[in-house]
C-alpha cells in the first residue's frame, strides 16, 4: 500500500481542488491528483483505479457536482469496500450522501482553499500531526499577458466607414493580428488597413495616432491588444472566418479527464482547428491531442474512434466540425 492521499472530485470543482491540494501538499500532504499524477500516455482508467486501491487515505471534495458525478460516486464505493480512511471536504453545501453521514467533514463552504483554519482541521483529519510551514509560491506567468499585448486605445469612431481612431503605445503593422476589447466589445480581427494623417501605410510607429478599417463597432475607450501567441490567433481568427466541415459525433465524455469520445467521419490531425457545438455545447478549439486504441496519435482516419482532450465539457450527440479558412 501507498501512503498517498488519493483527492476524489468532480471537474467542474478543479479550479477550488488545484488550490487546495497545491496547499496539502505544500505543507507535506503526499496528495495523489489524477491532473498532475497520470503520466503521458498512460492508461486513465488502469492508473487511477491503482492509485485508489494503493492510497492509504481517501479525501473526497463535496459539492453538488461531486453527487452528480458518476465517475465520484465510483471511487467513494471502491474506497467504502476497500475500508479506506475517508475525509469528506465540503467546498460547496449539498446533500452529504449517506455512507459519510457519521463522518465529520472539513468545512469549507465559507472559506476559500488558502483559509489557513480550514487547512489545519484538514491535516488533522489526514493525521498530520504538523505541518511545514508554505514553501514561498512561485510567481505565475500571467498566461494572458504572454499572449496578448496592449498596445492602444480607441479614440473615436467613425460609424459610416466603420473606421476607428487608435492612439497607439507600440507600433502596428499591417497584418498583425488585433483584439479590441471594452465593456461591450470584443471582437479579433487582422489589420487589414491602416492610415496615418489620411495615407495607407503598412506599419504605424508608437505613438502614432491611426484609423483602422474594422468588422465591428468600436467604442471610445475601448483597449486594443496584439495578439502575439500563434496558437491563440489561429483559434480568434477562426472564429472570425469560420468555414466548417462535419467530421463526426461526440459518443462518450469522460468528465474527470476533460476528455471526449468522438466517432469521426472524416480523418483529423493534430492541430487542425475544431469546432464542437450542440443542445448546450458550442466552442473552437485546436485538437491538441488525440489517442487512438490509448495510444496518442497524429492523425486519425475517418471511421475511427477516437478520445480527444477538450477544453469545455461536451455531451453525446454534439456535432464535431473542422475549421477551415474561408474560401477554401
Amino acid at each position: 500500500m501507498g501512503d498517498h492521499v488519493f483527492i476524489c472530485y468532480a471537474r467542474q470543482d478543479q479550479e477550488f481542488v488545484l488550490k487546495l491540494a497545491a496547499n496539502l501538499k505544500e505543507r507535506g500532504v503526499p496528495v495523489w491528483l489524477d491532473q498532475w499524477d497520470i503520466p503521458a500516455s498512460a492508461d486513465w482508467d488502469l492508473t487511477i483505479d491503482d492509485a485508489l486501491y494503493d492510497c492509504a487515505r481517501f479525501l473526497i471534495v463535496l459539492s453538488p457536482a461531486a453527487r452528480a458525478s458518476r465517475e465520484v460516486r465510483g471511487e467513494l464505493r471502491t474506497a467504502l469496500d476497500e475500508d479506506k480512511p475517508i475525509v469528506p471536504v465540503l467546498y460547496q453545501t449539498c446533500r452529504i450522501p449517506r455512507q459519510l453521514r457519521l463522518i465529520q467533514y472539513v468545512d469549507f463552504t465559507s472559506r476559500g482553499p488558502d483559509n489557513e483554519i480550514a487547512l489545519g482541521e484538514a491535516l488533522r483529519a489526514l493525521g498530520m500531526a504538523g505541518f511545514a510551514p508554505p514553501k514561498p509560491k512561485k510567481k505565475r506567468l500571467d498566461t494572458q499577458a504572454l499572449e496578448e499585448k496592449p498596445i492602444g486605445r480607441v479614440i473615436r469612431y467613425f460609424d459610416q466607414l466603420g473606421v476607428v481612431g487608435i492612439e497607439l503605445t507600440d507600433p502596428l503593422h499591417v497584418g498583425d493580428v488585433i483584439r479590441i476589447r471594452g465593456r461591450t466589445t470584443d471582437f479579433t480581427q487582422q489589420a487589414e488597413s491602416i492610415e496615418i494623417d489620411r495615407q495607407r501605410v503598412n506599419q504605424a510607429p508608437a505613438n502614432a495616432q491611426i484609423g483602422l478599417l474594422v468588422n465591428q463597432p468600436a467604442r471610445v475607450g475601448d483597449k486594443v491588444y496584439k495578439v502575439t501567441d500563434e496558437r491563440r490567433k489561429r483559434v480568434l481568427l477562426t472564429e472570425r472566418d469560420k468555414n466548417e466541415k462535419p467530421i463526426g459525433r461526440v459518443i462518450q465524455y469522460f468528465d474527470r479527464l476533460g476528455v471526449a469520445g468522438i466517432e469521426l467521419t472524416d480523418p483529423l490531425r493534430v492541430g487542425d482547428v475544431i469546432h464542437i457545438r450542440g443542445r448546450t455545447t458550442d466552442f473552437i478549439q485546436p485538437a491538441e491531442s488525440i489517442e487512438l486504441d490509448r495510444q496518442r496519435v497524429n492523425q486519425a482516419p475517418a471511421g475511427a474512434q477516437i478520445g480527444l482532450l477538450v477544453d469545455q465539457r461536451t455531451r453525446v450527440g454534439d456535432e464535431v466540425y473542422k475549421v477551415t479558412d474561408k474560401g477554401r
